[in-house]
């Protein structure tokens, strides 16, 4: 009897060890977290609920400071992050920044930026169906993890994600976090009008699973299969993009898109138009093709148009990229650099294009760089 007793302790002991596991380690779940990403005059932080990472000042921005005498660091928001000297810890699912201030032996403080994603999938919204991505239009800051394969065959249209009135004009982009650790599959996406956007905008529709990111997170998206092709809409320029038709301040990390993506102004295989943000670890493999001669807009592997502080790392393009004007294996069309630390060339880090290059200006990286 004493035996038993002593195997059944030990056996609910277990149990409770591995529900311990289960329920705190957030960061076992999402492999994502412990990354830091330098993007010149700021810094990338993505991390778990509960995970710590130590920040090394003088390497992420040495090149702007130099004879380091003291460095404070302080957290937008604490429900989020909290700091502790050059330590990060993350707190709760979210997005904020951190303020450094570096003081120097003769040239006394400047101030950076440290963006900090935390996630935690046990308190974000998950999404099992079809339905429940639609749903997300309900709230577009909230937070989502994709918990199952998806198929979009049966959507003629797919409406991109965004917030939208009772009468169906756009009110409001994507604002929230859309995560994927697991590896599930989007398919099937197909985008040939815009019977379905009442709206009265036209020259600021975006295309794609979601219409603008605004100061938004998307990780690990997989989109398979998509045919974007809204050739026969000749009263509209549209800007399109496997994952979103516009994205502003914004990460998009981790994605995959394949197959087509057609439109009549700023074109991309993952991103139509990005200003003032990262792109990070994405892939598009397919073709992407600009119809208009517009001078504003341009195609592009990964993104149509960039502009202003848009960073580009470790990002794959391989397929036909084709435009009236301008095509460019990563960007389109560059152009509104803003920042006085960098150099034009420094926003494209280890990317690389295979594929075909046709329009009036091609380059493997840019089509057209304008330095303005």
């Amino acid at each position: 009897m004493l035996k038993s007793k002593r195997i059944l302790s030990a056996m609910l002991l277990l149990i409770l060890m591995c529900m311990m596991l289960i329920f705190s380690g957030c960061s076992s779940s999402y492999s994502y977290g412990g990354d830091v990403l330098d993007a010149g005059d700021s810094a990338y932080v993505f991390l778990n609920a509960g995970q710590k990472l130590e920040l090394d000042f003088a390497e992420l921005f040495g090149n702007y400071v130099q004879d380091i005498k003291k460095v404070e660091m302080v957290s937008g928001n604490k429900k989020i992050f909290k700091v502790k000297g050059n330590e990060i810890r993350g707190i709760d699912t979210g997005m904020s920044d951190a303020k450094v201030t570096i003081y120097t032996e003769k040239s006394g403080s400047i101030t950076f930026t440290v963006y900090v994603y935390v996630v935690n999938p046990f308190k974000m919204t998950e999404i099992k169906t079809v339905q429940d991505l639609a749903d997300m239009c309900k709230n577009e800051k909230g937070a989502y993890i994709l918990k199952s394969n998806l198929d979009l065959k049966d959507f003629d249209d797919w409406l991109p994600i965004a917030k939208y009135s009772a009468d169906g004009n756009y009110v409001n982009s994507f604002r929230g976090m859309f995560i994927n650790p697991d590896g599930y599959k989007i398919k099937n996406m197909t985008i040939r009008s815009v019977a379905n956007r009442p709206d009265s905008r036209s020259n600021d529709l975006g295309l794609g699973l979601f219409e603008t990111l605004f100061g938004a997170y998307v990780d690990g998206l997989i989109l398979e299969d998509i045919c974007i092709d809204t050739t026969a809409v000749i009263d509209r320029d549209l800007n399109a993009g496997g994952v979103c038709g516009y994205a502003v301040g914004s990460v998009i990390r981790n994605c995959k898109v394949d197959g087509l993506v057609v439109s009549q102004s700023s074109v991309g295989g993952i991103a139509g138009a990005f200003s003032r943000g990262i792109m990070f670890n994405s892939h598009f493999k397919g073709a992407v093709e600009n119809t208009s001669s517009a001078e504003s807009g341009g195609s592009g592997g990964i993104i149509g148009l960039g502009y202003e502080n848009l960073w580009l790392i470790d990002c794959i393009a391989e397929g036909a990229i084709r435009g009236k004007l301008y095509a460019g294996g990563m960007i389109g069309q560059r152009s509104g650099f803003n920042s006085s630390f960098d150099k034009t060339e420094d926003y494209v880090r280890n990317c690389s294009f295979t594929g075909e290059l046709n329009a009036l200006y091609t380059g493997e990286i840019y089509g057209l760089l304008r330095n303005s």
